[in-house]
């Protein structure tokens, strides 16, 4: 709710009333005033005032001699009203004509919270004094392209009638000087000896007042030795506003000579430091790269070594019996072309300004070595003037690394199969067992002698199947913890024990058994382990063969090819469809649902062939049958090796 409503003149009264009235009468019109928060310097005099007029017409009055801090303080202020407040599209007059002794600095900062409040500004008035105004002009006509919308003013009074009128200044500035038309029909009235004694009195001040100019113009010296020279002019002298703007400009002068001084002798001081600093890092540098196992050198662009350290030295030397110096063209030392070749590549590529990172292996004096050699280009002033190149032995590190690779990967799959395992082995135990107690539960109920005589032959069921799993739970556990015992295998004598122990089976009655062992073999290796991979392969043979094949057979063919021993299991069953073959071989993976497994066999029969360092290989087709192919290494150069127990 308004105070009061106080009619005013002119709004130059305005900040005479600031803060007692919230809306005043102006020339018949009703207007609201906002009172903006204030800026009060804590380091000068200077003050700004503010005031939201009609709602769009922003008044700021500023007072006393501010410093550049001043200036960017209030125009923070400002700014976060405008944000806070969300008030944006207002004119704005801008009263700097109280302002004292404004320096460059000053007029800098004014001209800069300008250009960043102008976001918030539909126009700027600039109220400025006569003394500045053509120094607000210079500026103007140096930096047309910074003050669009940006118009000056003699009053507040002034520009607020042209925002209300929506008359704004004409475009363009005004560089005449301010005669009136009082002074147009004074000077007529004069008569000619008047006229001449008015030329001649003009002409006598424009001439004092050249020599001041020129005065003030001679003691201006960047080596700092400027007297500021004082002049007075007249009110009436037409070249009063270019003078009182002169006397700025000198004011400004002695403040840029002063930076000027004290710019220079800071900057003497840091570069005697620098110097200093410099030699104390040249030195330390030159120690770190001569003790460092890194070699370190740096070319000119057109190749010459321009520095080196003791380790590039020593490489030289052993590489090619030379010692290297400086300025000597790097190709000179390299005796192989093939090896120039890459270098010239490599420095092309620094020298276009791609730093480069390669890898190299060589076996020099019959040892295996990786280097890492890094090419970069040696700026100066924007231009590439050579190239500095590291190289770093990196062998032990690209060791280690491929170390932690393998062993990343066997702990990556250990840890996906013991998932897997224990998901699957508790479910393939559980299974049995729940039949078991399921059949007993019904036994305990039956009284017909017969029922329980079935319920009897299910749970012996349930138990072999249950037997089976936990002996390939064992193979699968022995086969990853047991070490290798070696002894000369007698095949014969051990497929007769396999087919012994499938003689069981359904399958096994009507599939002929057909083995095929090279005569004379000798082959050493795991016993234990050779007997788990045939009878997982000769029992899959078996479970799968083709019931409609008219003579379903199993053929294992044993005989040595070179130092290895090559098994094939091959049959003429079900077959695997190809969409299978990569996958046999995962833990309890299964192809088909049509037969009971753990699907266990498969994967114990690889990582059983791993572990004697053989491979193993499978084709098959659909309806036509399956061969395994698994080749082992002869062990017997260590079975002689081993110790042998006394008779």
């Amino acid at each position: 709710m308004h105070r009061q409503i106080n009619e005013i003149v002119s709004l130059e009264e305005l900040f005479e009333l600031h803060g007692s009235i919230h809306t005043i009468g102006y020339h018949g019109k009703q207007m609201t005033v906002e009172w903006w928060p204030e800026y009060h310097s804590d380091q000068t005099l200077y003050q700004s005032r503010n005031a939201l007029v009609d709602g769009n017409i922003l008044i700021i009055s500023s007072y006393g001699s501010p410093n550049p801090y001043d200036i960017r303080k209030a125009a923070d202020l400002l700014e976060k009203f405008h944000v806070e407040n969300q008030i944006n599209d207002v004119h704005v007059i801008w009263d700097v004509r109280n302002l004292e002794n404004p320096g460059i600095r000053v007029r800098k900062g004014i001209v800069e919270c300008n250009n960043r409040l102008e976001k918030y500004w539909k126009s700027r008035y600039l109220v400025i004094s006569p003394k500045y105004k053509t120094l607000i002009r210079i500026y103007q006509f140096i930096y047309q392209g910074k003050v669009e919308n940006l118009f000056f003013s003699q009053s507040i009074e002034e520009a607020t009638n042209r925002i209300l009128s929506q008359t704004p200044p004409e475009a363009g500035i005004d560089y005449s000087p301010d005669w009136t038309v009082t002074d147009r029909i004074s000077l007529s009235l004069k008569s000619k000896e008047e006229l001449i004694d008015i030329i001649e009195h003009y002409k006598k001040n424009h001439t004092d007042s050249t020599n001041k100019v020129l005065e003030a113009i001679g003691q201006i010296s960047w080596e700092g030795k400027f007297k500021k020279v004082e002049i007075e002019v007249d009110d009436d002298d037409p070249h009063f506003e270019l003078i009182n703007a002169f006397s700025l400009l000198q004011q400004d002068v002695a403040e840029i000579i002063k930076e000027y001084k004290e710019l220079n002798q800071n900057l003497e001081l840091k570069v005697a430091e620098r110097i200093v600093d410099f030699i104390d890092k040249e030195s330390n540098l030159r120690a770190i790269l001569d003790n460092s196992d890194r070699v370190t050198w740096l070319m000119n662009n057109r190749l010459e070594i321009i520095d080196f350290n003791a380790a590039f030295s020593n490489e030289v030397s052993r590489r090619y019996g030379k010692i290297p110096r400086i300025h000597q063209n790097l190709l000179e030392l390299i005796t192989n072309e093939k090896v120039q070749e890459e270098w010239k590549a490599r420095f092309e590529s620094a020298l276009k300004g791609k730093p480069g990172i390669y890898l190299e292996q060589d076996n020099f004096d019959n040892q295996e070595r990786v280097w890492e050699i890094k090419t970069f280009p040696i700026r100066e002033i924007g231009k590439i003037k050579g190239v500095s190149v590291f190289i770093e032995d990196i062998t032990q590190l690209k060791n280690s690394q491929f170390k932690l690779i393998e062993k990343n990967r066997d702990l990556q799959k250990v840890n996906n199969e013991l998932d897997s395992f224990v998901y699957r082995v508790s479910h393939d135990l559980r299974a049995p067992l729940t039949s078991i107690l399921g059949l007993i539960s019904l036994m305990k109920m039956e009284t017909d002698h017969d029922k329980i005589a079935d319920y009897i032959t299910l749970q012996e069921k349930s138990i072999q199947k249950l037997d089976l799993f936990i002996k390939e739970i064992i193979n699968l556990s022995r086969n990853s913890r047991l070490g290798i015992t070696v002894s000369r295998i007698d095949f014969r004598d051990l497929l007769d024990e396999i087919f012994e122990g499938q003689h069981y089976t359904k399958a096994a009655e009507r599939v002929e058994r057909i083995c095929d062992i090279e005569e004379e073999l000798q082959f050493y290796t795991d016993r234990q382990r050779l007997s788990i991979i045939l009878n997982n392969l000769i029992s899959n043979s078996l479970k799968y063969s083709n019931g409609n094949q008219p003579e379903p057979f199993v053929k294992v063919k044993v005989f040595m090819e070179s130092d290895q021993c090559v098994i094939e299991v091959s049959d003429n069953g079900i077959g695997i469809s190809e969409m299978y073959l990569p996958k046999i071989f995962e833990m309890f993976f299964r192809a088909t649902q049509e037969f009971s497994g753990s699907g266990l066999g498969l994967y114990i029969v690889k990582e059983t062939v791993e572990k004697l360092k053989g491979k193993i290989k499978v084709k098959s087709k659909m309806r036509q049958g399956t061969c395994f192919r698994v080749s082992l290494p002869n062990l017997k150069n260590r079975y002689d090796a081993a110790p042998k127990l006394e008779d």
